[in-house]
């Protein structure tokens, strides 16, 4: 993702990786390790937009809940509510061998009932047609900027959203 920041949308930015492979030993101390990563940034005068990926978009969305000087956020692909769905594509299944991605997506549903129209402003959502793992209900945010990326497979859909939506991202953050 880096390179596609760097070269492709001509913005500065940095990956952060979330804790979902080794992750400590709490939501709550993966939410403080992003929360001092961000606090650093804004100490070097940086205006800080967070984008999230797939699992990623749930915990930007988390970290963005909790402070008002976060510019933007922008969700590919990932979900950001529970939904209705039992097997495969259920949160259950997504998160059976990592508990904090749950806790991550219920407590994002939760920050999102709480959001008023300037903050849902504030959210960019891409979409893809159709994605195998993420239910499309699960990631639109009613409220915020939701834009479909015209692509199926969720790996394949968060790599087009990043190169065929590019001057959708860009346009957003920027403003």
């Amino acid at each position: 993702m880096y390179w596609i920041m760097r070269y492709w949308w001509r913005v500065r930015g940095e990956i952060y990786l979330f804790g979902w492979l080794a992750p400590q030993e709490s939501f709550e101390a993966e939410m403080q390790l992003l929360q001092q990563r961000v606090d650093q940034l804004f100490v070097q005068r940086h205006r800080v937009v967070l984008a999230g990926t797939s699992a990623g978009a749930s915990a930007v969305i988390n970290a963005f809940a909790g402070r008002s000087d976060i510019a933007k956020v922008v969700n590919i692909d990932g979900r950001v509510r529970k939904g209705n769905y039992v097997g495969r594509r259920s949160l259950a299944s997504a998160a059976e061998h990592n508990q904090i991605f749950e806790i991550s997506v219920l407590r994002c549903e939760q920050a999102l009932e709480s959001f008023g129209p300037d903050r849902l402003a504030k959210i960019l959502t891409i979409v893809p047609l159709a994605d195998e793992i993420v239910p499309a209900d699960t990631v639109i945010i009613n409220g915020a900027k939701n834009v479909k990326v015209w692509c199926v497979e969720h790996g394949l859909s968060i790599f087009f959203a990043m190169m065929i939506r590019r001057w959708t991202i860009k346009k957003f953050i920027s403003s």
